[in-house]
């Protein structure tokens, strides 16, 4: 279940006037690349970077500098169970793929995860959260070089090697190294708007979405066309034509590829059936215009391709938790 840090959580919108605690993990053996991507974008105080909707906090053993990948140190001046009760707790890739972590790791994971906390993996981090029984029966993902590992060490384990970060509500994993900074942005896009996000990633030089060879599988955001690849030209055909009747004909049409097949392979990439995917979508798309205009709410309806007014509520508040008017009322960009 989505704790109250997010507005998804059904009924539940961001408080605003308290930031976002985030706490990140750290032991010897942390990949210093990960940590970087967190602290850079939770733990930037710049005034453009909106420091007030974030705290950041780095939690680990206190007595000695932490070793980190690579051969630097770090000093750390929370200790671990300070983790516990923080809004997201992340833990960054770890150089150590084991089954067994140090336990005093283990146990604050555990308990942040009972009180209620986002738990959030980078890269091979996933095996920690493994270790600590929190992928149980649950998607997630890691570095495609390890994923066959994973899953061969747990198997309960929905291992998706071929996406770029896995959303399953109040447990995030993101790919190898670089998909930290996807993921980091999609949280923010979370907590915030895609608005915030956007100005983020601006700021730093990314793109908010990143097109590629991986599509992003989520319960409760957006999923990214897949590339260049048949099916991928197929999902990018769908979203630039989202206010438009689309059936799966017409995607397959666009694949070259017969219903049946096309609609296997889809779910084989994404994990989820064509018509789902193009439910995200047009949700994800009456975010945005939410966000960003003041269309009333049957012409956003109609332009995501939603039909209704009470069809397009039924299906916003079954993807995002709360109506279109109170999204709008949390994450509208600026006054009407």
């Amino acid at each position: 279940m989505i704790g109250s840090f997010s507005p998804l959580a059904s009924g539940h919108i961001l408080d605003r006037e308290q930031p976002h605690r985030v706490s990140v993990l750290v032991a010897d053996g942390v990949n210093g690349f990960e940590l970087a991507v967190v602290a850079q974008i939770f733990g930037d105080r710049r005034a453009e970077a909106r420091s007030d909707m974030y705290t950041f906090e780095v939690c680990g053993p206190t007595d000695k500098p932490i070793k980190l990948a690579g051969g630097m140190q770090l000093l750390v001046n929370h200790p671990l169970d300070h983790a516990v009760g923080a809004d997201t707790v992340i833990v960054p890739a770890w150089l150590d793929r084991s089954r067994t972590y140090d336990p005093a790791l283990i146990e604050v994971l555990q308990a942040a995860s009972n009180k209620g906390s986002r738990i959030v993996s980078m890269c091979t981090g996933a095996f920690v959260l493994a270790s600590a029984g929190l992928l149980e029966n649950r998607p997630a993902t890691t570095h495609w070089l390890h994923a066959e590992l994973l899953q061969d060490w747990y198997p309960s384990i929905q291992v998706k090697p071929d996406l770029l970060y896995v959303d399953d509500g109040d447990i995030l994993t993101s790919a190898g190294s670089s998909a930290s900074i996807d993921l980091s942005l999609h949280l923010v896009a979370k907590d915030h708007g895609s608005a915030a996000a956007a100005a983020l990633a601006r700021r730093l030089v990314l793109a908010p979405h990143r097109q590629g060879g991986q599509t992003q599988f989520s319960t409760s955001a957006a999923l990214t066309p897949a590339g260049r690849d048949p099916i991928g030209l197929a999902m990018q055909w769908a979203t630039d034509h989202l206010e438009e009747t689309i059936r799966i004909a017409d995607l397959a049409g666009r694949s070259n590829t017969s219903e049946r097949t096309f609609i296997r392979q889809f779910d084989a990439l994404t994990g989820m059936s064509p018509m789902k995917w193009l439910r995200y979508q047009r949700v994800d798309r009456a975010k945005e215009l939410l966000e960003a205009t003041s269309l009333p709410i049957p012409m956003v309806a109609q332009q995501a391709g939603l039909g209704s007014p009470a069809n397009f509520r039924t299906h916003f508040h079954r993807q995002v938790g709360v109506s279109p008017s109170q999204y709008r009322d949390s994450f509208r960009a600026s006054p009407a």
